[in-house]
C-alpha cells in the first residue's frame, strides 16, 4: 500500500519536482521560518544577496561567495513562487524532515530530496527584479565593466543562457607572490594608511608581466618591508588608476603613495631604477619635516655661518647620523620620533647632518669616532657660541631624550667653540 502511495504523488508531481538530484534547505538557506510572509522572505532575500553578491566582497572570498549568491537566489526562487514552494513543502514533508528553519528530510532512510535540478536560475536576474539594472539600487558601478558580464556562475551567463564553463582567468599578476601584495579598490592605500607604497599600475595583457613579477618580487626583498610593494590590475580597476593620474593607454605605470598622495615614476623602468626611486622617496619622507643642515639654511635653524645674527640667541640639536644609506634610513626614523616629541613647546630647533659632508668640523670639535652616529648641540647667547658634542653607539629614543631633556633644564655642561663653525655643502 505505501509503494502505491508513492507512486501516486509522483505521478502528481510536475517535471520541476522529478528533476531534483540534491537536499538543500531553503528555509535554513535564507533564515526564514516556513510560515514567513512575503514581506520577510523578500527582507532576508535582499539582506543575503547582498553580503554574498560578488562585487562586494574581496577578491581571496569571490569563490565562497558566488555559491552563496545563487544559493540565496535558488532558495527565493523556489519560495517566493506559490506552486514551486508547495511542490517543495510536500517533499520535504514526505522525506520526513523537520519542520520550519532547521533540519530537512532526505536523511538517513529517505528515500527522495529535493533540488532544482535542471531548473535553469539566473541569480543576477534574480537581484536586478530585486534592486534595479546596476544591481546597486539604481546606482552606477564604479568600476567600467558590466556586472552580468564580470560574473558568471554555474555554467549560466548573465542572459541566462547556458555556456561551457572556461577556466578562470588570473585576475591579479602577483597572487601566488607572498611579498607584492594584490591591490583592489578597497586596499588601495589611503591617506590614512600606516606604510608607504611602491604601486605596479598593470594590465594582464603586457608581454612583460613575467619579467614585472621577478622584479617587483626582488624590489620587495631589498627594501625590506621599509615601502611595501604592491600591484593593481589597472584592467579591473580602471578608474582607480585613473584616480592616480595613470594614463591606461601607457601601461605599465609605477608609483611612490603616502600620506595620501601619489607620485609617478618618470623615466625607463628598471629593477635598481624602481628600487632607488622608491628609497629615496622614503628618505625624504623624513626629510620633508626634520631638515637637512648646510651652509644654506643654518643661519636659521642654529644661527651659525656668515649670515648669523651675533645679537640673537638661539639652541638646536643636530642629529649626526650614518653615511650607509641603510644605518642612515634606520637613524632618521628615530630621530623623527624624537623631533616630534619635542618640537612642540621646547625653543630647540632640529636638524640632521650626514657625517661624511662634515667630518673635518667635527673632528675639530673632539668627535674621533666616525662609526657611531652623534648628537651636536649648539647654543648662541650674547654672540658667544658653545657645544657639545655626543658620541652615541646606541642611537635610540631613549639616549636621545635623556640628552635633549638635560639640554632644556640647562644641565649640560657646554664648551666654547675653538673654531668658528660653518657647515659646507653635501
Amino acid at each position: 500500500m505505501l509503494f502505491l502511495c508513492i507512486l501516486v504523488l509522483l505521478s502528481c508531481l510536475s517535471p520541476f519536482t522529478l528533476s531534483i538530484q540534491s537536499t538543500k534547505d531553503y528555509y535554513a538557506i535564507l533564515g526564514v521560518k516556513k510560515g514567513c510572509s512575503d514581506n520577510e522572505l523578500k527582507k532576508a532575500y535582499r539582506t543575503l544577496a547582498l553580503k554574498y553578491h560578488p562585487d562586494k566582497v574581496e577578491e581571496k572570498d569571490r569563490d565562497v561567495a558566488e555559491k552563496k549568491f545563487v544559493e540565496v537566489a535558488e532558495a527565493y526562487e523556489v519560495l517566493s513562487d506559490p506552486k514551486k514552494k508547495e511542490e517543495y513543502d510536500q517533499m520535504r514533508a514526505f522525506g520526513g524532515g523537520q519542520k520550519g528553519n532547521g533540519g530537512f528530510g532526505g536523511g538517513k532512510g529517505s528515500a527522495f530530496s529535493f533540488n532544482t535540478g535542471g531548473m535553469k536560475i539566473n541569480p543576477f536576474a534574480i537581484f536586478e527584479k530585486m534592486f534595479g539594472k546596476s544591481g546597486q539600487s539604481g546606482g552606477r558601478r564604479s568600476d567600467d565593466s558590466n556586472i552580468f558580464q564580470e560574473f558568471q556562475f554555474g555554467g549560466v551567463d548573465g542572459s541566462g543562457q547556458q555556456r561551457q564553463r572556461q577556466a578562470k582567468p588570473q585576475s591579479s599578476l602577483y597572487d601566488k607572490i607572498p611579498n607584492v601584495v594584490t591591490l583592489s579598490r578597497k586596499k588601495f592605500p589611503s591617506k590614512n594608511a600606516k606604510h608607504e607604497w611602491l604601486i605596479h599600475f598593470y594590465s594582464m595583457n603586457d608581454k612583460k608581466n613575467a619579467q614585472w613579477k621577478k622584479t617587483m618580487a626582488t624590489i620587495s626583498s631589498d627594501l625590506g618591508g621599509k615601502v611595501k610593494v604592491g600591484g593593481l590590475n589597472c584592467d579591473k580597476y580602471p578608474s582607480v588608476c585613473r584616480q592616480n593620474k595613470v594614463d591606461l593607454k601607457s601601461l605599465p605605470a609605477f608609483g611612490y603613495a603616502w600620506n595620501g598622495e601619489m607620485k609617478l615614476y618618470k623615466g625607463d623602468p628598471g629593477e635598481y631604477e624602481l628600487l632607488q626611486f622608491a628609497a629615496e622617496n622614503h628618505k625624504n619622507r623624513f626629510r620633508e619635516t626634520l631638515e637637512k643642515l648646510n651652509y644654506k639654511n643654518q643661519a636659521k635653524i642654529c644661527n651659525t655661518g656668515t649670515d648669523a645674527n651675533p645679537t640673537k640667541s638661539s639652541i638646536c640639536a643636530i642629529f649626526v647620523v650614518s653615511d650607509d644609506e641603510k644605518q642612515q634610513m634606520k637613524q632618521l626614523k628615530i630621530a623623527e620620533k624624537v623631533w616630534k616629541t619635542f618640537k612642540r613647546g621646547s625653543k630647540l630647533n632640529f636638524a640632521y647632518l650626514p657625517r661624511k659632508s662634515n667630518d673635518k668640523l667635527l673632528r675639530k670639535l673632539g668627535s674621533s669616532d666616525a662609526q657611531h652616529p652623534s648628537m651636536l648641540i649648539l647654543r648662541v647667547q650674547k654672540g658667544r657660541l658653545r657645544y657639545r658634542l655626543y658620541s652615541l653607539p646606541n642611537f635610540d629614543e631613549k639616549s636621545l631624550t635623556d640628552i635633549l631633556e638635560a639640554c632644556i633644564g640647562g644641565e649640560v655642561p657646554l664648551h666654547k667653540s675653538p673654531i668658528a663653525i660653518n657647515f659646507h655643502q653635501e
